[in-house]
């Protein structure tokens, strides 16, 4: 397309959107449709980022003001680097696109304006009148950064919304796919793109993608084919970007909590499980260990992670020169006699709930610190953990047979024994204790206990 830039006309040509497998339409027939209002669910890789840039980037050469919005800093950040990269090759064609990074902004010649905005704060997308605004992810967003803060920004200018995203579960992001797929309201219109919608996607690769999925089909549904059933029956909306800690320096804690599960030594045999996290002044928990194992020695094993956890928090703290803290564990009640011995050897440990409604109600704990309040999470997880988000991303309810509800007291018990771990440890901290503490702390060192 032709834009000025001081006195003289310059032809700039995008990069073209692909055309779907097989001549589905693909990234161009969604571009051309004549709706307002775009719902696009689609799996990973399908090309979302690049379409996304396409419209804000063509919107600001044509002068208007155009907002991509992302859940997240990070997320952000994905969209801004493809912004840039478009930007340098305009001005190596002689147009005076001004990049202002700190703001996050393109302001073209013309006037028009590309800006990056996240959503993770409530009011940071309440703003001036757009011409244009593409929500990235939008299954992760908040509910009401639509109706609260970008759709009446759009009202001026009558301005257009494409929604981008894989879908995570039965969200705002659902609900509107629905009502764009009705066909009922004048404007929208919805599409669902597989990952195996991208032709740059060979047949090679989709293969090995299915052999690595083999045994998650959920997942794959969720990830790949795009489809808001598969992820509906997940116990926890977790979203790695959001609960994976971002900062290098940890901050210092006020306590470690622990949560174990037991297993078994012989092959076949539940996996013994742990997980260990810090509670910072500010009431956040951060996972800092994990410990998944099964097979011959694994109680050995899992009692020397402990022994070894316990050890490496005594010497960071004297090396840091910081107060010493307690560690705080919980354990599976049906399992005593490795309570009673791990209370021989002085850990603070007392038995998890159990009881009626026990399940149910440390699943809500857990889901209480993933849930966002004030734009953040009080429940996140380091860098280097992978069983942690896996776990996460995988925890589910029985999918219910044709005319039944969900039981949600009653997710499924296969390879779970981390997710009890967990349960443990965020009960252990936020529930109540039961029981007698002099009972419950025998063998151990008696101190002041959250």
């Amino acid at each position: 397309m032709a834009t000025s830039s001081v006195g003289k006309v310059i032809k700039i040509t995008l990069p073209p959107l692909h055309e779907g497998k097989d001549g589905t339409g693909g990234q161009v027939a969604i571009a051309n449709h004549p709706a307002r209002f775009k719902v696009i669910k689609c799996g990973r890789r399908w090309g979302k980022t690049m379409y996304g840039v396409w419209k804000c980037v063509r919107a600001g050469l044509e002068g208007k003001r155009v907002w991509w919005v992302a859940p997240t800093y990070k997320i952000a950040n994905e969209g801004w680097v493809e912004l840039k990269k478009l930007a340098y090759q305009m001005i190596e064609a002689g147009l005076e696109v001004e990049i202002r990074e700190s703001d996050k902004q393109l302001v073209f010649p013309n006037g028009g304006l590309v800006e990056v905005r996240t959503s993770d704060v409530e009011g940071s997308c309440r703003g001036a009148g757009l011409d244009g605004v593409v929500i990235d992810e939008a299954a992760s967003h908040r509910e009401n950064l639509w109706i609260e803060e970008l759709r009446p920004a759009l009202i001026d200018k009558r301005g257009w919304a494409d929604f981008i995203g894989t879908p995570k579960g039965l969200n705002w992001f659902t609900k509107l796919y629905a009502r764009a797929e009705s066909g009922a309201f004048a404007n929208w219109a919805s599409w669902s793109k597989t990952t195996w919608d991208n032709p740059y996607i060979n047949e090679e690769e989709r293969a090995e993608i299915e052999l690595e999925y083999a045994g998650r089909l959920d997942k794959y549904r969720q990830e790949i084919l795009a489809e808001i059933g598969a992820s509906q029956y997940l116990v926890y909306e977790f979203n790695r970007d959001v609960h994976c800690w971002g900062i290098k320096e940890l901050p210092e804690f006020i306590a470690y909590y622990g949560g174990i599960d037991f297993g078994g030594n012989s092959i076949g045999s539940h996996k013994s499980a742990g997980v260990v996290a810090g509670l910072t002044k500010n009431e956040e928990l951060i996972v800092i260990d994990e410990f998944e194992e099964a097979g011959p020695n694994v109680t050995e094993n899992q009692i020397n992670w402990i022994g070894s956890v316990e050890a490496n928090l005594t010497m960071k703290h004297r090396r840091d020169r910081l107060s010493q803290v307690p560690v705080f564990w919980a354990g599976d009640r049906s399992q005593m006699k490795f309570l009673d011995i791990l209370r021989t050897y002085g850990y603070r440990i007392i038995p998890s709930k159990g009881g009626a409604g026990s399940v149910q109600a440390g699943i809500d704990l857990v889901a209480t610190r993933l849930a966002l309040r004030n734009g953040k999470p009080r429940l996140y997880y380091l860098p280097h953990l992978t069983k942690f988000p896996e776990h996460m991303e995988t925890y589910h309810y029985y999918e219910p047979k044709e005319g039944d509800v969900p039981q949600r007291d009653n997710p499924v018990k296969v390879n779970d024994d981390l997710d009890d771990a967990i349960r443990y440890l965020v009960e252990r901290l936020d529930g109540h204790v039961m029981g007698d503490p002099m009972v419950n702390y025998a063998g151990g060192i008696l101190r002041a206990v959250r």
